[in-house]
């Protein structure tokens, strides 16, 4: 990492070595810890960096902490909260520790600032009393959930945006003495994307038992508005990446090419959130603050930036189901020759031509993991849209493909940076060259 003079410390934060020995020192309880190891990390030049650190002790045992590297400004006005909340949770495990000297904030799990609902779905007791009131089908009056006989299991954490959670309950029927399973997923959210998201699974819903569509999605239970749960049912399958290598690989596109087009004509309406010029916006200002970090790569980027602003195209419409930052390979689950489309979290944020680009974008991404070659990924590409073509919608302009195609690939480059990929020069370069090509 190049040093971030808003940042000094970060460096420190990032060093696990380093980070084993600062929690050694904090406490006792932390006396056998083994490793540190950083499961997540997103960066913001010359303004934060939130890292989730795993602890990993001798017996076994297994902490995780989310920690967030502030400037001096912001991390100020944050540990005063922070302290408010110390001095109200004493005595209840050491919640909140502050660093100043890193300007770091440590939060131990499941307690997220954003994410406060995570720690009422990872209490068996407190699950079974949401689902007694937000999900008819599990009314207490036929049948309830039991706390005791139920399993609750961390699927993915993003810290302070979202995390996503397996639920293994336990039921009671009523006039029934056994007790069966049944497995759900809860998704909690850090913002209000937990209302959309269920309202479009339901608007979906709605259309396949209409027949206007046959759209694969997940069948929603029930949503909590106090703590921003949405919760769903099991689908089965991997995900599409898993098929790469085979030929059932170019199958699974040609089919998503469909399902995409069954989205887009399903007549399902969604509000719009984010444009292309608002991205690109935000591109520019990222640039600005890694010039000021003095990372190299930063003189690319901004002719990247203006590349895509000469070349944009007018405004698409508005009024679709646009997936831009869901639809693509890695969030498309394969069972056998069916497909279900399961992350719906970016919603309304352009229109045909960007989840197109986008999609494509990311058959290069599989190049640049080596889970294909180039020729596969140029098959793909074409398969992709014969499968759009042949589900019944119209191609948009393929060169307003090509450009939202482009602005992803500015995106992964970034993205690169932010997430701290292992060797993201290379790949921030990587993502550049795709541009134009």
């Amino acid at each position: 990492m190049p040093p971030d003079p808003a940042l000094p410390s970060l460096a420190e934060a990032l060093d696990p070595a380093a980070m084993r020995a600062r929690f050694r020192s904090l406490d006792r309880e932390f006396a056998d810890l083994r490793e540190v190891t950083i499961e997540y990390a997103r960066y913001k030049p010359g303004l934060s960096c939130v890292l989730e650190y795993r602890l990993l002790q001798d017996g076994g045992g297994e902490r995780i902490f989310l920690g967030r590297v502030c400037t001096g400004t912001t991390f100020e006005a944050l540990a005063a909260k922070a302290s408010a909340t110390l001095r109200s949770t004493r005595g209840k495990g050491g919640i909140i520790r502050l660093q100043p000297d890193l300007r770091l904030i440590l939060t131990g799990f499941p307690h997220d600032r954003a994410v406060k609902g995570m720690r009422h779905v990872l209490d068996p007791d407190r699950l079974k009393r949401i689902l007694h009131r937000v999900a008819s089908r599990y009314d207490p009056a036929r049948q309830w959930v039991s706390g005791s006989h139920s399993r609750i299991d961390l699927v993915t954490y993003k810290p302070e945006r979202c995390c996503l959670v397996r639920c293994d309950l336990g039921i009671h029927d009523r006039g029934l003495r056994r007790i069966r399973r049944e497995t759900i997923y809860a998704r909690i959210h850090g913002d209000a994307t937990g209302r959309r998201v269920f309202g479009l699974l339901n608007d979906l819903q709605a259309c396949n038992r209409a027949r206007r569509a046959d759209i694969p999605v997940p069948r929603p239970v029930g949503y909590d508005p106090d703590h921003r749960i949405v919760f769903f049912e099991e689908v089965p399958g991997e995900p599409m990446t898993t098929l790469c290598g085979n030929g059932a690989f170019l199958d699974a596109v040609e089919n998503s090419g469909a399902l995409l087009a069954r989205l887009h004509t399903a007549g399902v309406v969604v509000p719009r959130r984010l444009r292309s010029e608002t991205l690109l916006d935000e591109a520019r200002e990222i640039v600005d603050r890694l010039f000021a970090a003095g990372v190299l790569e930063a003189g690319a980027l901004k002719l990247a930036v203006e590349r895509l602003r000469a070349l944009q195209p007018p405004p698409s419409r508005a009024g679709l189901v646009c997936l831009h930052g869901d639809f693509h390979p890695g969030q498309i689950l394969a069972n056998g020759s069916s497909l279900h489309c399961v992350d719906f979290d970016e919603t309304g944020m352009g229109g045909e031509a960007l989840d197109l680009g986008y999609f494509i974008a990311h058959l290069r991404r599989l190049v640049h993991l080596r889970l294909v070659n180039e020729d596969t990924e140029r098959r793909a590409a074409e398969r992709f849209l014969a499968g759009y073509a042949g589900g019944g919608a119209p191609l948009p302009d393929p060169e307003v493909v090509e450009w939202h195609r482009d602005l992803t690939f500015l995106r992964m480059a970034l993205n690169s940076l932010k997430y701290l990929e292992v060797g993201w020069p290379g790949s921030l370069r990587f993502y550049l060259e795709g541009i134009g090509r």
